[in-house]
């Protein structure tokens, strides 16, 4: 990706890089992604709803359907992340 230019991709695209996620996590802050520990960038504005379960585990749940399930240790560090963008 060039300097200034904005990253693309369709709905559930992945893509393979040999990039630290710490360095797209950098590169992606600008444009509205967050990282969803451990091994996901998540564009905020794709996030429907991020639910706690009663073991305090939690699963957010994207506009596309798909609902990623995260620990409940990991989830107070994505909801501060959230809060600071």
């Amino acid at each position: 990706m060039r300097p200034g230019q904005a990253p693309t991709a369709s709905r559930n695209t992945v893509r393979r890089t040999r990039r630290t996620m710490a360095d797209l996590e950098q590169e992606l802050k600008p444009y509205g992604f967050i990282r969803i520990p451990r091994s996901r960038l998540v564009r905020r504005g794709a996030i429907e709803v991020a639910k706690t379960r009663h073991s305090g585990d939690f699963d957010i749940t994207l506009r596309s359907g798909e609902v990623i399930r995260r620990s409940r240790r990991l989830r107070k560090n994505l909801m501060r992340q959230a809060q600071r963008e």
